[in-house]
């Protein structure tokens, strides 16, 4: 009877612990991280941790706390018993090159996401843009834009239009986000 209980007991366990994890992990080029965590106890803990040369390095931290439930009628107090799905998002710096994150949770359990990676401003000219004469990027359709200087400063709010007016920029390299594409940019 006693191994019986005991293999229920593991096997319940394995059952609920593989079901926890990360799911549905995405990086996009505006430096959006989003995932989806499934998890069991009433606390969890995760870490955003960037690679830098070749080793991970957290970033950020953060965490989530459900209530302790009390049925109506009852002096008992306990945790949820069910998984629970938490849906989360942050924003990451992005920098020139490949850039690759992951989202690790640290408890209740250690579960590494996959690693989730954007690579921005190649050199090839698919990723350049070229103003007019007249200080003009024009684009076919509607676009939404930002624009950031070479030091990933923000220098123009996002905004959306056929057109950008470069004409007040300073002389130098700027990158212009067009959603979902950041593209080198040169004014002179």
């Amino acid at each position: 009877m006693k191994l019986r209980l005991i293999i229920l007991l593991l096997f319940q366990s394995f059952f609920v612990f593989s079901q926890q994890g990360i799911n549905n992990g995405s990086l996009d080029s505006l430096g959006h991280l989003k995932w989806e965590v499934t998890y069991m106890t009433p606390t969890l803990n995760l870490e955003i941790q960037r690679k830098v040369e070749g080793e991970w390095v957290t970033i950020n931290r953060t965490g989530h706390q459900v209530s302790y439930i009390q049925k109506v009628g009852s002096e008992n107090i306990h945790p949820p018993s069910e998984l629970m799905v938490v849906k989360d998002s942050c924003t990451v710096p992005l920098n020139r090159g490949n850039n690759i994150y992951r989202i690790v949770m640290t408890s209740p359990a250690r579960i590494e996401s996959k690693e989730l990676s954007v690579k921005l401003w190649n050199g090839d000219n698919q990723h350049r843009l070229f103003g007019g004469e007249d200080g003009y990027i024009r684009f076919d359709k509607e676009v939404f834009f930002c624009i950031n200087d070479a030091t990933g400063k923000e220098v123009r709010k996002l905004d959306s239009g056929k057109m950008i007016n470069t004409t007040a920029l300073k002389p130098g390299l700027y990158y212009i986000i067009v959603y979902p594409n950041v593209y080198e940019f040169y004014k002179k």
